[in-house]
């Protein structure tokens, strides 16, 4: 069991493995551990913490990746729009995907903003 926040070794290669894997037979299989034992440290707060914090940078890269992307599906589809040649529910279906897209986009920012300034508000509230 974790102590003290340290994982053990073989809590850290349960980790590993539970993103590697898809179930956690083969996780406990893929780090040398009891299924049974995974299943215990699966209820310990810092060993699920661990897993989380592994969760979280799996997802930071992979939003990165898709951000770096982001520009290029954009030109994408732009030239599919504006391509005379292309057939018309090609062209409809890239407007379509920029336009329900874009508008996502603009929805996740200002939520995002937002979310901002009530947090702001209620952390100058809470030092009253």
């Amino acid at each position: 069991m974790a102590q003290n926040g340290n994982l053990s070794a073989a809590q850290r290669r349960a980790v590993a493995a539970i993103m590697a894997t898809r179930t956690t037979t083969a996780a406990a299989l893929q780090a040398q551990v009891a299924e049974r034992t995974l299943y215990r440290w699966l209820t310990d707060p810092v060993f699920l913490a661990a897993v989380a914090a592994a969760e979280a940078d799996v997802l930071a890269v992979t939003t990165r990746a898709i951000l770096a992307l982001t520009l290029s599906a954009v030109d994408t589809l732009k030239t599919t729009i504006e391509d005379k040649e292309a057939a018309a529910g090609v062209r409809v279906r890239a407007a379509d995907l920029l336009l329900t897209h874009g508008g996502r986009w603009y929805e996740l920012r200002t939520l995002e903003t937002r979310l901002q300034a009530l947090e702001s508000e209620v952390l100058r509230d809470g030092k009253k």
